[in-house]
């Protein structure tokens, strides 16, 4: 039995969005998204977001590339099962993790050679 709220992108968004609104202070305390701010800060429309919240509508990428980009993530970010807004996803390594993996390279190579 496939789960739905791990395999429909509608609602991975959805609750990536909600997931992000929460971290981000734009939900009051009953749960409601406070709108002059993401409207404010972020130049996201009320309609947009009710499209992501419904999670039956199809969303074009551009919105998807909105709202990511109001998070400072990029929009395959959002489309992660269960993001977690303090740590989300990486895909490019940076420099320092490009070099720790070529020195385990380094060292697994030496150990293979030892055992030899």
């Amino acid at each position: 039995m496939n789960d739905d709220r791990q395999t429909n992108p509608a609602t991975i968004l959805r609750n990536n969005v909600e997931a992000l609104l929460r971290k981000h202070k734009h939900v009051n305390k009953a749960g409601e998204v406070v709108w002059h701010k993401m409207k404010t800060h972020y130049k996201i429309e009320v309609g947009t977001y009710q499209r992501v919240q419904q999670a039956k509508t199809s969303i074009g990428i551009d919105v998807v590339a909105k709202i990511a980009h109001a998070f400072h993530l990029e929009p395959w970010q959002l489309m992660v099962p269960n993001l977690d807004p303090s740590n989300p996803p990486v895909f490019a390594l940076t420099e320092s993790e490009r070099n720790l993996y070529r020195k385990l390279q380094e060292a697994a190579m030496n150990l293979a050679e030892i055992g030899h």
